[in-house]
This record gives structure tokens, sequence and C-alpha cells, in this order.
């Protein structure tokens, strides 16, 4: 029995400490508001239909009167609702636009101290209307909120198949060498509608279609729960809120063979919008890899060279379903289920060559390896979400999420020597089988609350639980056939156990402005609950880790183009199961794999200064930052001698630090009919640790840029032209070369502009393979070269046709 369950008497100390530190900190934020007082003079209004149908997201700017320059800009609620904030007594003009109503204008405004309500406000229709017209989006590509930048999907820079396509193409994002997504160099933190997700572990079979925009939060508030300690990447799914109903389909075929299949259809009538979409996507993924091995010894060094092909024939199929039923103008509830299904048998050949220090070969074998690969996914969301005020900044929201997944994979490895010399196959060989079950089982319930202090401050408070239970058994046996009649069985493993995950939270975030700076200060308090039992061992392992995190914002609007803001935010990574599993585990016999009970968190320290610039259509962004990682979480390696055989005894331990101090820059430059969105982000990284490899690059000046460009010849027709250059980097694995990457494509619009024919080429000069050196084990280094199959050429025909009823 291992217990390491930390003693009640110093968890409620820790507890009452951390409840002091938000006291402490909400009683500073708040007695400079009973100060501040009721200072701000708002306006605000209701836009209607003459028939009093409320018009949504309508466009509404403010004018000095008898100017036509914009002072503030803003868009209706989903109810018509809008609001100008911290006006200065005197007179003002209204102007309102929205698709298919006449343009409003409303002279002679006159503001005084305090809330100003102009009431209704009612806009006519065009005398024409169309039975039938489609709804076009009027967003921008990229919206600059505080501390956050919003990319919106679907206006053509952030083209894609699939959630991970899409992540390709926007700034700062990128992948490390293990194909997660990182922000400025540290493992990003992926959210769907604002709480965790299973499905963001699948962000490749995550159609593109159902994604409305992609929020980055580089440094991200007390209110998001950051698990892995980097910056948060919020997915928002599409949503209906035009009255009528759309629907739309796609078509699609590559070359070499890949098919996607797509429909969706919704509905918004009266108090229900309710929507539907699927997709049957096939998509071969093939690469091959060579490695070279150096392994030291006493006795010289030992070489390996191996060459791998590997074949993954993917399918997948994806479904989700939504409605939403609104109570009032005030109150409702919305209902999401996504289900998908994939299934992707996988094939591997490789054969391995082994030579002496005298570079002889003295073994060579040819090894397959059969994989079955499927999983269910199941997902089940509802929310509930009430608005007390106006203004809609004084609110209630209340999320629960359940998900359950089983995934499965299986596999056959056979392994046949062959003679060194001529290759022909020799009668013995092996066979390692493994096979077993999972279940993953998790839920969330999630509440934030929202409320105006004065006009100038409002408070956010929120709690949040997360449960998760997890079983897996496994067993992996391997046969020797040495001989017909000689035969040698033996179990190298089995995993059996359950794991079972609790993690309240609690927030709070004080919001606030001054003139022209905003304010944001926060504090997050979490306590992780983990419990593992071992079947086999009889055994259970218990700990508990308390974190919290503070976070700070200060933005200035130097004018009203440019803004400028300082940002800093702290993170903690908790261990995961296999992480904390103390339990040895043998693989092959001579090589051993054990977590760590006393690991420590990983620590993420991130200051950043940005700043936003706005000029008619060009828009530029940027930060200098900095992030800190202690107590750097990795994998560590020691060897042992036993019976003449060397042991490899991997486990996972706080290895060291790692800081990236960097520059990031993007932009969006407009030019005639070209758009061009250049970004680039460089930073320097130092790695520093005694447990880290002696071999180990430390330092490394790493640089990635990409470049969008696209070019509207006409109404219907477009190109778009998109490259990716990711510079080498460092990691405690070891080093990750240079590569680079250019995708093409051209957009027709056909049938009065309801269809759509796409042509895409991606990698284009098919050059998006890359070397990395793995030497975070003493004794050995690895070179590898990966050269997988990108490029392919892709044919797609889209249709969609919505009606807009009268309001």
């Amino acid at each position: 029995m291992v217990n390491i369950l930390r003693d009640n008497k110093y968890f409620s100390a820790s507890i009452l400490l951390y409840m002091r530190y938000i006291f402490i900190v909400l009683s500073l934020c708040i007695y400079p508001l009973m100060m501040v007082g009721q200072s701000s003079n708002s306006l605000k209004g209701n836009l209607t239909t003459p028939r009093g149908k409320e018009i949504p997201f309508a466009n509404i700017t403010l004018h000095s009167q008898g100017s036509e320059e914009i002072l503030q800009g803003t868009v209706s609620d989903e109810w018509g609702a809008f609001c100008f904030q911290g006006l200065v007594e005197g007179y003002y003009s209204i102007q309102a636009f929205f698709v298919g109503f006449e343009p409003f204008k409303l002279d002679s405004v006159l503001v005084i101290s305090g809330v100003n309500d102009l009431k209704t406000l009612q806009m006519k229709r065009k005398a024409t209307r169309l039975e039938e017209v489609t709804v076009v989006s009027e967003k921008s590509a990229v919206e600059n909120h505080p501390g956050k930048v919003v990319y919106n999907i679907g206006t053509g820079t952030n083209a894609g198949e699939n959630a991970l396509d899409v992540f390709k193409n926007i700034p700062s994002l990128g992948l490390d060498m293990d194909d997660n997504v990182t922000m400025k160099g540290t493992k990003a933190t992926i959210l769907i509608d604002g709480v965790e997700s299973d499905l963001a572990d699948m962000l490749d079979q995550l159609p593109s279609d159902v994604i409305a925009s992609i929020e980055v939060i580089s440094n991200p508030s007390a209110k998001y729960d950051s698990k892995n300690g980097g910056g948060v990447i919020n997915i928002k799914l599409k949503e209906d809120r035009i009255s009528g109903y759309n629907h739309k389909y796609n078509v699609g075929y590559g070359w070499p063979e890949r098919y996607t299949l797509t429909g969706g259809s919704g509905i918004n009538s009266g108090k229900w919008n309710v929507g539907i979409s699927a997709s049957l996507k096939g998509e071969p993924k093939e690469d091959d890899r060579i490695t070279d091995r150096t392994i030291f010894t006493d006795q010289g060094n030992k070489y390996l060279h191996q060459e791998q092909h590997k074949l993954r024939d993917q399918k997948t199929f994806f479904m989700r379903g939504n409605a939403k039923y609104r109570f009032s103008k005030k109150s409702n509830a919305s209902f999401q289920v996504l289900y998908q299904h994939k299934n992707a048998p996988q094939t591997v050949r490789y054969t391995s060559s082994s030579f002496n220090n005298d570079s002889v070969l003295y073994n060579y074998t040819d090894n397959l390896r059969e994989e079955e690969n499927r999983s269910d996914l199941l997902e089940f969301k509802v929310g509930w979400n009430k608005v007390f005020n106006q203004l809609d900044d004084h609110r209630l929201m209340v999320q629960t999420k359940y998900s359950t997944s089983n995934p499965l994979l299986d596999y056959v490895r056979t392994t046949q020597p062959l003679n060194p010399d001529s290759h022909v196959a020799l009668p013995n060989y092996s066979q390692e089988v493994r096979a077993g079950d999972d279940v993953n089982r998790s839920g969330i319930i999630k509440v934030d609350y929202e409320r105006p202090l004065n006009e100038q401050w409002k408070l956010e408070l929120g709690a949040q639980l997360n449960l998760r239970h997890f079983e897996q058994d496994k067993r992996s046996d391997k046969t020797n056939y040495n001989a017909p009649n000689d035969i040698k069985n033996e179990n190298y493993s089995e995993v059996n156990f359950k794991f079972d995950e609790i993690k309240p939270g609690v927030y709070a975030v004080l919001n606030g402005a001054k003139g022209k700076y905003n304010f944001s200060l926060g504090l997050r308090l979490e306590s992780n609950y983990l419990n593992q039992y071992l079947y086999d061992l009889d055994s259970t392992i218990t700990n508990t880790i308390i974190t919290y995190s503070p976070s700070f914002l200060i933005e200035k609007k130097i004018d009203k183009n440019y803004t400028m803001g300082l940002s800093y935010t702290r993170r903690e990574k908790v261990p995961n199961y296999k992480q904390l599993n103390p339990i040895s585990l043998s693989f092959g016999g001579y090589y051993r794999n054990s977590g760590n009970p006393n690991l420590q968190s990983q620590q993420t320290q991130s200051l950043d200064f940005h700043h936003h610039l706005t000029y008619k259509k060009t828009t530029i962004s940027g930060s200098v930052f900095v992030r800190h990682i202690s107590h750097l979480i990795g994998t560590y390696y020691t060897f042992t001698e036993e019976e003449g055989h060397i042991i490899t005894n991997s486990t996972v331990e706080n290895l060291g630090s790692m800081m990236n101090l960097g520059v990031e820059i993007a932009s969006s430059l407009p030019w005639g009919k070209f758009v061009f969105r250049p970004s680039v982000i460089s930073y320097y990284k130092i790695l520093d640790g005694e447990k880290l490899s002696h071999s180990l690059d430390k330092e490394e000046m790493y640089l990635m840029a990409k470049l969008s460009s696209s070019y509207h010849v006409n109404k219907k027709l477009s190109f778009q032209l998109s490259g990716n250059y990711d510079g080498a980097d460092i990691s405690a694995q070891g080093r990750r070369l240079a590569y680079y990457f250019i995708n093409w494509s051209t957009k027709y619009k056909v049938m009065n502009n309801k269809g759509a024919i796409q042509l895409k080429v991606n990698d284009v000069f098919d050059s998006y393979d890359y070397k990395k050196v793995i030497n975070q084990r003493q004794d050995q280094i690895n070179h590898q070269y990966y050269n997988p199959l990108a490029q392919y050429v892709y044919l797609a025909f889209s249709y969609r046709f919505s009606t807009m009823k009268k309001k």
C-alpha cells in the first residue's frame, strides 16, 4: 500500500491561507471603487423593426454632432440592445446599419450626467425584398479585445478542412516535437465553448465548418482553467441567430484518395433555435522515417539503422446537434450533443540493422506492426444563461458537460530475423500481442457570475468542478518461435488500474475602466485530488495538490486607433496519473518505466507587453514577452546492470527550468484587391537543469514566420496562397530542425453565390519534411528524418441557402 495523502491539518491551513489571499486582493481592489463613484456617462437603446421585432447584430456608430468622425462603434446584442459608455456631456448623433434595412440616423442626441436611455429606435426595411437571401457575415477576419484576439472563421483567411488546419494559419500558434499545439513556446490549453472537451485531443477530426471563431488568449485571466500552464485557445462553435432556416452541403474528393461529405441544417423560429450537422471523412496518413542511432557502451559504440513506412487508413464520422430555447429576452437554455466515431487501422513496417563498433552488421530484422485503432466519443452539454439588466453586463451562466469514450489501441508486432549477408529469413521469429480496453468518463459543472459594481467596474466570480474516471486493462504477451517445436511464451507487462480525479476550483476577477485605462485583476484557487487503484497489487496511490493562479492586465487606449497594455499570469500544470504512478512496468525485459509520486507541479509565469494599431483597414499587433517554466516535467533515464544485461530505467522527474524571451508581430495589410497577413514570432530559449542530458543543446534562437495572402479577382473568383516557416527548436528531448510548406487554393462562386467550387493544393513543393536529434538519454543519440505524405490535391463543391424571415 502506497499512501501519499497530505495531512488534513496542512490541507485546511492551506485552504485558509489562500482564502485570505483572495479576501485581501478583493479588499484592495474594491476599496478604490468606493472612491471612484458614478462618474461615467452612458447612452443606451434598442433597435427594432416597425412591427416591434428586435434587430440583432446591427452595426451602430456614435459621432459628435455635425461630424462624420466615428467616436465609438458597437454591435447590437441578440435582443437589439446597444450601449455606449465613457461619454462626456454634450450633443451626439447615432447611425445604424443592417443588411436589408435602410440606414438609420438620429441627430441632436443630448447626453447628460448618468445613464441616458433612447428607448426604442425603429429601422425601416428597404423597398425591395427578396423571398430568399443569403446571410453574409460582415465581421472582420481579426478582432482585438482586452486580453485576447479573436479570429473569425469563414472569411477566407483561415481556410482548412479541420481545426488543426485552421490553427496552422493563426499567428503565434505552433507545434512542438510531440505535435502539441503551442503558444509562444509552451503547450496551450484548448477549450471548446469555454470548457474542456475530449475533442481537444482530436483537432484533426473537428470539421472547420462547425467553427465560428478562435479566441487566442496569450495570458489568460484567472477566469480560465489552464491545465497545461500556458495560454488558452477557445474554439467557439457556430450558432444560428437570424430568424429563418439555413442549409449547407459539401462534397469533396482529393488525390491521393481522400473524401469529405458534410451537411448541416438549422432553423431559428420563435423561441427555438435548432441545428444539426454531420460529416463523413476519409483520409490516409502516410509517412516514411529513417532513424540512425548511436549507442555508447564501455565496450565501444554500437549503431542502429532503421527504415520505416507507416500507413494509416483513417475514417471519421462526426455529428453535432444543438438547440437553444429562449424563456424571455434575458433568459435562455442551450443543449448540445456531440458524437464522433473514428476507425484508423494502421500498418507499420520497418527494417532494423545493428552494427558493432567496427561497423560490422551483426543483426538484421524485418518488423511488422498491425494496429487496430478506433474510438467512440459521446458528449452532452447543457447551459443556462440569465441576464439581469438592460446593458447585458449583469448575468449568471451555468454549464454542465458529460462525456464518455472507449478508445481501443490493440496491435500485433512480428519480428523476423534475417541473415545479415543474404537477407533470407531465419527459422526463428517472435510475436508480441497487446490487447485490452480503456474507459474514459468526465464531467464538468461550471458557474460564472458577472455583476457591475458601478459604471466603470465589474466583478466576475465563478466556481468549477471537474470530475474524471479512467480505467485501463491492458495485457502484452510475447511468444518466441525458436523452432517448430520450441515455443517460449513470455508475459512482459500487465496494466490493470482505475483512476479518479476530483478538481474543484473558484476564481474572482475584477475588471474596470478609468478614462483611457482598462484594468483586470484576478485570482484562481484549485484543489486537485487524484486517486489510483492498481488491482494486481491491491495498492492505492492518493495525491492532493493545491494550486493558485493570479492574473493582472492593464491596457491604455492611446487614441481611437492604438491600444497598448501589460499582462501577467502564473499557472501550474498538475502531473497526470501516468506521471504519478510509482509502479514499475517492464517492456521487453530490458526497459522499465515508472512515474513519480513526489512530482511537483510545473509552474509557468508569463509577462506580456502588447499593442494593437488600427488604421483604416490595416491592423498591426504585437508583443514582447517573457515566459519562465520551473519544475519542468520530463523523462529522466538511469542505467543499471543485471546478470550481464544493461537495464534502462525511465522515470518522470522535475528536470529543471525553461525560459523564452521574445517578440511577436502580426498584421493585416489590404492593398487593392490583395490582402496580406504576415506574422513573425521569435524568441530566445534557455534550458537549465542538472537532470537534463549533458549532450542537449541548452540555448536556441527560434523563429516562426507565416504569410497568408488573398486576391479577389471579382465577387465570384478569389485565390489564396499561404506559407509557413518553422525554424529550429529545442526541448528536453532534443532538437528539431527547420521546415517549411506552402499551400494554394482558389474559390469560384456559382449558382447566384449559393454554391462554390474550391480547388486546393496542399504542400505545393512537397517540402514538409524535417529532421530531429533526440538526445535526452545519456547513452545514445538518435538522428531521425521524417517525410510525411502531406502533398495532395483536393476539389470540393459546397452549396448553401438560407432565408431571413421578416421581423
